[in-house]
């Protein structure tokens, strides 16, 4: 019989659970609202409703280790709904405080997603929300290096923000669910994003990614070679300075 596993969390969250899944084997994934009594540590946050579900499901359904994925809630193995009361230390990864919570130690986080027919293109993508930044990272100064190359994931008003602060007119690709949008970051040679679940399918696809991360966040992105989590003002100001440069990048 398959493992099956119950989450609520936000969608980077899920995305940072599944190395802890592949690491039990995988199963069934079950997504859904919070049960009583509620736990968590936003209580603003309700759980996975059926919008949210139909947004992240496909992404999930193409995974080897995933073998079915379904909306609603039953008995399962792992609850991992409550991670967040874990303590996992400071700076910790969403990925690290989630197996600490189910006792898995040592998880291996070498690259955990997939995705079928990769959209090959040239585009340099970035994605900013409103959640989560590096108030000194140098956003004006991508725009500005890589100019038409730019491609930007995302919401609608998220897209208006950037072209306002940066002055200037950004292609924008409007994905109906995180699949699409997975494969969209798995054709980019590079990736500039907020501290949010498309920052963490770039990391989960093995993809060269830099992540804007606020200073004070208790949790970082997992970090592999090709990945820059600017969560200071000193490697923001490092960024900036390649930037302007020409250096590479990553």
């Amino acid at each position: 019989m398959n493992k099956s596993f119950y989450h609520t969390g936000e969608y980077g969250d899920l995305v940072a659970a599944l190395p802890v899944v592949r690491a039990l084997g995988g199963g069934d994934m079950v997504l859904g609202m919070q049960q009583p009594p509620f736990n968590c540590h936003n209580q603003n946050v309700t759980g996975i409703t059926q919008e949210r579900f139909n947004v992240i499901a496909p992404l999930l359904r193409v995974q080897s280790y995933i073998t079915n994925v379904e909306f609603g809630f039953r008995p399962v193995d792992y609850d991992i709904s409550d991670f967040r009361k874990c303590d996992c230390g400071y700076n910790a990864t969403t990925t690290a405080w989630q197996a600490t919570y189910l006792n898995i130690p040592n998880v291996d986080t070498s690259p955990w997603l997939t995705v079928p027919t990769v959209k090959s293109h040239d585009k340099i993508l970035v994605s900013k929300n409103c959640k989560y930044n590096n108030p000194q990272f140098p956003w004006s100064h991508i725009v500005d290096r890589y100019k038409n190359q730019i491609l930007f994931l995302g919401l609608a008003q998220e897209h208006e923000e950037l072209e306002h602060l940066t002055h200037s007119k950004i292609e924008f690709s409007l994905t109906s669910n995180l699949l699409e949008a997975a494969q969209l970051i798995a054709g980019a040679s590079l990736g500039f994003y907020s501290a949010s679940v498309l920052a963490w399918i770039a990391v989960g696809l093995g993809c060269p990614t830099i992540v804007s991360q606020r200073y004070d966040i208790h949790t970082a992105i997992v970090v592999h070679d090709n990945v820059n989590n600017v969560n200071t003002a000193g490697k923001a100001h490092q960024l900036r300075a390649a930037l302007i440069s020409g250096d590479k990048i990553i």
